[in-house]
């Protein structure tokens, strides 16, 4: 008996594991595909195409399908024949089949479209789910349900604001397995902790994401007809017209899951194909105190002292989803004690707060922020909440409620505690009426923590090399790592917590702002005031274990880095909190007295002596508050006695030192021991510079540490020469290149990161034809030829590879992350770059090349092992002939240049 068609044209095609096959002409198209692709064993996708091609027949495209073509071909007659309609072009209708050799198929859907028909190859599988999507979409709704995972109960979402004119018109379209699908999918969006819902176009249809700890997580992948059904359920839910889809809408929902009401807040904007909406989640019944928040004690204690004001203006900043409305509500709450009136205008009111007034702003009648604002104050208020200052109108009238007596707390957008102040200026508020009305202000951001089913404990040994430099880099080590369980999703990371910073206005910040001083200097006054950068609270939770290094920086990015360097932070450690400027400070240190008995003039030597000391001198409490200082101390840093008595000493340091060694310094003391180091430190100018400080326990009478003194010394100079010094011998002092010893140094940290996995290739080029410039013009023209050489080279490589000069005309380089594969192309790039190169001097222009020799990192080899391998390879090829490249232990790889 014959072969189907299908074997033969796949087996004229070339397609593999056809020889021998066998499928009889006559069995059904779907069973000889399936035959034929399990013998072939390609992909889908490129069976079809190299078929197609053969056939010289296009392939269907469903993602440009044309819905008005639907119309042409009845559903019977598509399944009958298993073709699906795409588009009408030219009077021709295109069809997606399986079988493009039928002709009695075409000639019935010429007959039944009235139309020419041209044909396009697809499989089975894609020809019948498109019509199950297309015609008969419950069927593919009921599909997707079986698909998603989880076994919601029929009544596990029930719909408690749902009505409309919408839900009458959306009858055809809204069936059962349509909103059966959808509770499905808010159902799971709530087990899962998501804060918003993505429903999407992505091109091949359509993407369903759940927002869960901030991040945006796959749920499912759904054809685009059933995004159009999902789509119109969610809008009924809404009360949107679900007939309109070009223009934005945005709506509210209310659903009640497992005896939990949750607010849905939704927005609906016309993509290219159809709509896309997004779907926030509100729990009404989440609205915390906040004691409840997990803030940061310090912070946590700063901010209650905000709240304590009778006035003024209070602002929380901070990106979308960062926790604001939170804390607002945790506030809120906590003044709400019964004896006060709290009003609040809000878009949209997310928490009912029992006992307080809320008003939704609405601007179709006539409800802003600015307006409510004006109504509220008739209104008799002790504390107003203002959902957002976004305007100038809403600004001045929330400085116009502080001035009369009232406490305002609102929302700002602003990058930062600090920045609050030019974003009011923007606003059109003057310099005296914000110094004169603001509070202070607190930037929030959330940090997702660390999963604890599955978080992997880990010593410092264990540390990954990205890991290993963030600790250097902030005395920092991390104590799990996250792993990825089925409780968190598989990315290692369940709910998140707060780290935000709080500036208080205090006089100090107040003569900032009146002056108009710059970002920097305000944020050193706020810092002197106690206010700790969110970089530093961030890394604190590191060090608790409760995040990563990587998600500080997802969340604060770089930014979070340069405004470490530029502020001034307060100490994270117990031992030694910042002093908080709404606390009278303790009472000073007394200067050291002379020891009784001795030289009756001794009290007054030891003054003088103390008054004349070269080095600067400071004395202080267990509290970090200064008690005296000598004029060497005022000469070093510009702080008079004056200015630094009764202040904080990390304050006037500007705290520029690492967390780590502060924390290393505090314990050494407290256990009644002399500590010694190197700090950085910032003068009052706001110069940075590096003093080495001696700090000892002073002991009472009674043997009790109640007083430290330090001898400080300013050590910049020293460390200048040092890290020149360090420079000079750890480069070549003609190109400015990384020596051998530097060379040796790099090889050791890549040999550890081999250990773990990691490619490295070395390099070694020996420049031929340097001798002869020396030879015959001069050692002047030599240096000058090796300094092009070496720039020739430096351009050739990437920007992260290390190039060495290791000898008068030898070179090395070493490629991270690259096999010996990669070193190839390199190699022969370099070998390219040296071909176009001519040194010319005196008329003269002479010719020179390279010899390369490669070795791969190993391991388990030491640098002096690698090096000799490196330099047996570029003998090796040096031997072979000008311009080869050999590899250590195979053949040469290049013929000697003109061989």
């Amino acid at each position: 008996m014959a072969d189907h068609w299908l074997v033969m044209a796949a087996r004229n095609a070339a397609l593999p594991g056809t020889e021998g096959l066998s499928i009889p002409a006559g069995t059904a198209i779907d069973r000889a595909w399936s035959g034929v692709a399990a013998a072939i064993s390609l992909p889908e996708d490129e069976f079809v195409k190299r078929l197609a091609t053969y056939l010289r027949v296009p392939v269907a495209d469903f993602a440009t399908a044309d819905p008005i073509a639907l119309k042409l071909i009845p559903e019977n007659v598509a399944r009958r024949y298993h073709v699906f309609p795409l588009r009408e072009s030219q009077g021709r209708l295109l069809v997606a089949t399986a079988d493009p050799i039928e002709l009695d198929a075409q000639q019935a859907l010429q007959f039944v479209s009235g139309r020419p028909v041209v044909v396009a190859l697809a499989s089975p599988n894609s020809v019948r789910e498109a019509i199950d999507s297309s015609y008969s979409p419950e069927r593919m709704v009921e599909a997707l349900l079986q698909r998603v995972e989880g076994d919601a109960a029929e009544d596990a979402v029930r719909v408690i604001e749902e009505y409309g004119p919408s839900a009458m018109e959306a009858s055809d379209v809204i069936t059962e397995p349509v909103i059966k699908l959808t509770n499905v999918l808010l159902h799971d969006a709530v087990q899962q902790g998501a804060s918003d819902i993505h429903i999407e176009p992505d091109g091949k249809g359509a993407a369903v994401r759940f927002r869960v700890d901030g991040v945006l997580r796959p749920y499912m992948q759904m054809p685009l007809p059933a995004l159009n059904r999902i789509l119109s359920r969610i809008k009924v839910l809404a009360k949107l017209d679900i007939a309109d889809r070009l223009r934005p809408q945005d709506g509210r929902a209310r659903i009640q899951v497992g005896g939990q009401i949750f607010d849905l807040r939704i927005s609906t904007v016309p993509t290219r194909e159809t709509e896309k909406a997004v779907i926030r989640v509100l729990n009404t019944g989440a609205a915390h105190r906040l004691d409840d928040l997990q803030l940061p004690a310090w912070e946590l204690r700063r901010l209650r002292r905000l709240l304590s004001h009778r006035d003024g203006i209070v602002l929380v900043t901070g990106p979308t989803g960062s926790g604001k409305t939170t804390t607002l509500y945790g506030a809120i709450r906590e003044l709400a004690t019964g004896d006060v009136n709290i009003m609040t205008v809000e878009d949209p009111v997310e928490y009912e707060l029992p006992g307080i007034t809320q008003i939704q702003m609405d601007r179709r009648r006539g409800v802003t922020f600015a307006s409510a604002l004006r109504a509220i104050l008739r209104q008799d208020p002790d504390v107003i909440l203002v959902g957002e200052i976004r305007d100038n109108e809403t600004a001045l009238v929330a400085v116009q409620a502080s001035l009369t007596g009232h406490l305002v707390l609102a929302t700002l957008h602003a990058n930062s505690a600090v920045s609050v102040i030019p974003r009011l200026l923007d606003l059109g508020l003057d310099r005296p009426s914000i110094a004169a009305t603001l509070r202070g202000a607190l930037a929030q951001r959330l940090v997702r923590r660390i999963c604890d089913g599955c978080a992997q404990r880990i010593t410092e040994a264990e540390l990954l090399e990205e890991e290993r430099q963030w600790a250097e880099r902030y005395g920092v080590s991390p104590l799990v790592r996250p792993v990825g369980c089925k409780r968190c999703g598989q990315s290692g990371y369940r709910r998140r917590g707060p780290v935000l910073e709080v500036m208080v206005v205090t006089p100090l910040v107040q003569e900032c702002i009146t002056r108009g001083t710059g970002m920097a200097e305000l944020e050193r006054a706020a810092v002197e005031s106690g206010m700790r950068p969110l970089h530093e609270v961030a890394i604190e939770r590191v060090a608790a274990g409760d995040t990563t290094f990587q998600e500080v920086q997802r969340v604060l990015g770089s930014h979070g880095d340069e405004a470490e360097l530029r502020r001034a932070p307060a100490p994270a450690s117990a031992l030694a909190q910042p002093v908080d400027v709404d606390v009278a400070p303790a009472a000073p240190a007394p200067v050291p007295s002379a020891p009784r008995g001795g030289h009756p003039e001794q009290p007054y030597l030891l003054a003088g002596i103390l008054e004349s000391l070269g080095h600067a001198m400071v004395v202080f409490d267990r509290n970090g508050t200064v008690g005296w200082v000598n004029p060497a101390f005022t000469m070093m840093t510009g702080y008079s006695a004056e200015e630094s008595i009764g202040r904080s000493l990390l304050a006037l340091e500007a705290g520029a030192g690492r967390q780590s060694t502060r924390r290393e310094m505090w314990e050494t003391l407290l256990a009644g021991r002399s500590w010694r180091g190197e700090v950085l430190a910032r003068r009052k100018d706001g110069s940075q510079y590096t003093e080495e400080q001696t700090v000892s326990p002073i002991r009472d009478p009674g043997g009790q540490v109640k007083y430290f003194v330090v001898l400080k010394q300013d050590i910049s100079e020293r460390k200048h020469w040092e890290q020149k010094f360090q420079h000079l011998a750890m480069h070549d002092t003609l190109t400015d290149l990384p020596n051998r010893y530097a060379l040796e140094e790099n090889l050791r940290r890549v040999i550890r990161q081999a250990e773990r996995g990691r490619h490295a290739t070395l390099l070694f080029m020996d420049v031929d034809g340097f001798k002869a410039v020396n030879g015959t013009l001069g050692r002047a023209a030599g240096d000058a030829c090796i300094l092009e050489v070496a720039q020739l080279l430096r351009h050739t490589l990437r920007p992260g590879d290390l190039l060495a000069r290791l000898d008068s005309d030898d070179f090395a380089a070493l490629l991270e992350d690259t096999p010996i594969t990669g070193a190839r192309a390199a190699a022969a790039r370099l070998q390219a770059a040296m071909q176009e190169f001519r040194f010319a001097r005196s008329g003269r222009s002479i010719i020179l090349t390279i010899c390369i020799g490669m070795v791969a990192v190993d391991g388990s080899l030491d640098p002096a092992t690698l090096l000799a391998h490196g330099g047996a390879a570029v003998g090796a090829a040096k031997t072979t002939g000008p311009g080869s490249v050999v590899v250590y232990g195979e053949e040469s790889e290049t013929a000697p240049a003109g061989g």
